[in-house]
């Protein structure tokens, strides 16, 4: 019998790019309530403070949370 680590070992999971796509999506469509979106950019900061490399993926001046947590040129 298999354990629950070997189990959960071999299950596929998703690269930290895919939810941040999916965040910028969400935090960017206007079409959504104004507190998801704000959700999904308060999201989108987490991620970036936690992981700076993950900056590069969200393009400059479309959210000013994440624009602020840019090194300085």
């Amino acid at each position: 019998m298999m354990s629950e680590a070997e189990f959960l070992a071999g299950l596929p999971v998703a690269a930290l790019e895919d939810p941040v796509q999916g965040k910028l999506w969400a935090a960017t469509d206007r079409a959504r309530r104004a507190s998801k979106r704000a959700k999904d950019e308060a999201d989108l900061v987490r991620i970036c403070e936690s992981h700076p490399r993950m900056l590069s993926l969200i393009p400059s001046g479309l959210l000013a949370r994440i624009d602020q947590l840019r090194p300085s040129a």
